[in-house]
C-alpha cells in the first residue's frame, strides 16, 4: 500500500500553500485552495472546479498527520489566470472533462502559520 501512495505522490501536486486566510483551514477551504493549486501548477486550457469531495469522518484541521480524501473536479467555461477568477462563477462547461482525484491536506504550524497541501488527479 505505501509503494503505490509513494508513486502517485511523484506524479502528484505537493506543495506548501499559503491560504489567503490564516490556518487552520476547514474542509470547504482547503479543497478549493487545492483545485486552484491544480489550475495554476497544471496550467490548463479550460480552468477545473470542485464538483464533489468527501471528507474524512473526523476532519481535524489542526492535525500535524496528513489526511487524505476524495474529490472530483470537473472542467469549466473558463480560461485564464486561476489567481484572479473567481472559479465559483463559472459554469461546469458542457461535456467538460471530470477528473477524479486525491487530496491531502497537513496543518504544519509555525510562523506565519502554514499548511501542506497535496492533489493527485487520474488524468
Amino acid at each position: 500500500m505505501v509503494r503505490g501512495w509513494l508513486s502517485l505522490l511523484l506524479f502528484g501536486t505537493v506543495s506548501a500553500i499559503l491560504p489567503r486566510k490564516s490556518p487552520p483551514l476547514g474542509f470547504k477551504e482547503v479543497c478549493a485552495l487545492l483545485v486552484q493549486q491544480h489550475n495554476i501548477e497544471s496550467g490548463p486550457m479550460f480552468l477545473f472546479r470542485l464538483e464533489s469531495a468527501i471528507p474524512r469522518r473526523q476532519w481535524d484541521p489542526l492535525s500535524s498527520k496528513l489526511q487524505g480524501f476524495s474529490l472530483k473536479i470537473k472542467e469549466t467555461v473558463c480560461k485564464g489566470n486561476p489567481m484572479k477568477i473567481n472559479i465559483n462563477n463559472c459554469a461546469f462547461k458542457p461535456n467538460g472533462v471530470t477528473k477524479s482525484c486525491q487530496g491531502g491536506y497537513k496543518y504544519m504550524g509555525g510562523v506565519p502559520k502554514k499548511v501542506m497541501g497535496m492533489i493527485v488527479c487520474e488524468t
